[in-house]
């Protein structure tokens, strides 16, 4: 059974008369910035800087192992027989891998705000998770505070729509959300800033080409003037002295003066590394992640990495936790709960990691098998016991006391 039973096409309209038009043009998201260029989500995507925090949203979510977790006692485990973890760990859909899945679930919702899915459950179990375009769905929350999720498999057939409860579809939601039951897009909130960025691409290239500004001018001796047919002559004679390569032959007392103009002079550099940091900004990406490295040093860059973890990446994480745990699980099933690992993005040097195990698994917190799992190595006999040192204890532990037979004394 397809999702979508008509075939789904991609249009947009530059103008807008009726209700619907007007209506598809804002879901189009063209919108003018400060600076008069319009910018569009596609648009958008263009500048580098965009997409490359988009893309490392993305593929950074993409990588991170997801799992489903069961709690027994004061033990859990790996739960791989729940149809959440068939669904999101092993087949989403027909088409996609797990990895394919959330990193375009991720990348809609960093880029317009919203990601959607269409839910096809087996009593109340999921069993596929087929991604929607963003520009095909529109919710709209109902009197009741529910959500009706409107898909429109080709937008410029608006009749031609399916209605779906709130049930039927996994919304993950971005971060810009002060409406709460749907995100506003990041293009939208920060189109100054992208088109400030499109505007300095555009004055760059106008002025590596040559054609942005004057490199000189003529100067003519006091009182004198070109007629026409001489200026007609001087104009052919530098067309062909371009052609050529060759040095111009100036008449009539003319004096060529050169006007220096730079990309220094304009502080396109520094104009160009202001706009990307408003860029960075706005995605809470660190600019060393988009080659951006003018502030990055080798001291710093290894902290701004795990800022990168702590400041950007857990609050995504968080998001699609907490969606999986509200939309696709029991929600009073306490036992059992989504867990996305960033630990793999934690990792240090091989020296550093020696020292942590060595403290962790004689700590003890920690068993020799659980530190060979996470350098990707078997487990071997034995190495399921949580090792003390000897100089550790139960504070509440009897002590030991030495018997009488042990005692040595000195004879004279």
């Amino acid at each position: 059974m397809r999702l979508f039973p008509w075939r789904v096409k991609s249009g947009s309209i530059q103008s807008a008369t009726t209700p619907d038009q007007i209506e598809e043009l804002i879901r189009a998201s063209l919108v003018a910035s400060a600076n008069g260029i319009d910018v569009t989500h596609a648009g958008a995507l263009a500048v580098p800087e965009v997409l490359g925090c988009v893309n490392v949203l993305s593929q950074s979510m993409s990588m991170l192992p997801l799992n489903v977790y069961k709690r027994t006692g004061k033990r859990r485990e790996v739960n791989k027989k729940s149809a959440v973890y068939r669904v999101l760990s092993q087949k989403p859909n027909s088409f996609q891998s797990p990895l394919e899945f959330k990193r375009s679930m991720t990348f809609n919702c960093a880029w317009q705000g919203n990601a959607y899915a269409h839910i096809t459950w087996l009593g109340n179990k999921p069993l596929q998770l087929t991604p929607i375009p963003t520009a095909s769905c529109k919710p709209k929350q109902n009197e009741d505070y529910s959500i009706t999720y409107r898909v429109t498999p080709d937008l410029r057939q608006k009749y031609k729509y399916i209605d779906y409860d709130e049930r039927d579809i996994f919304h993950l939601r971005g971060p810009i959300c002060p409406r709460g039951w749907m995100s506003d897009s990041p293009i939208s909130m920060g189109k100054d800033a992208i088109a400030m960025l499109m505007a300095i691409d555009k004055f760059g290239g106008g002025l590596f080409r040559g054609g942005n500004q004057a490199r000189g001018a003529f100067r003519l001796p006091q009182m004198e003037s070109l007629s026409k047919e001489e200026f007609d002559r001087l104009k052919d004679t530098l067309n062909d002295a371009v052609e050529s390569g060759k040095t111009p032959l100036l008449e009539q007392g003319l004096e060529y003066v050169k006007m220096d103009y730079s990309a220094r002079d304009s502080q396109w550099a520094d104009v160009s590394d202001a706009a990307i940091a408003k860029i960075c900004r706005i995605w809470r990406i660190q600019p060393h992640m988009i080659q951006s490295l003018k502030d990055a040093t080798f001291s710093n860059i290894e902290h701004q990495s795990r800022e990168f973890v702590d400041h950007t990446l857990m609050p995504w994480i968080q998001l699609w936790e907490s969606a999986i745990k509200m939309q696709l699980m029991d929600p009073a099933d306490e036992s059992q709960y989504p867990k996305i690992s960033a630990q793999a993005l934690l990792r240090g040097d091989n020296e550093t990691r020696a020292k942590v195990y060595q403290m962790a698994v004689g700590g003890p917190y920690m068993k020799p098998g659980e530190a060979r799992e996470l350098e990707d190595m078997d487990r071997v006999d034995g190495d399921d016991v949580l090792l003390r040192p000897l100089n550790l204890g139960d504070a509440n532990a009897p002590q030991e006391t030495i018997p009488d037979d042990t005692k040595t004394t000195n004879s004279v």
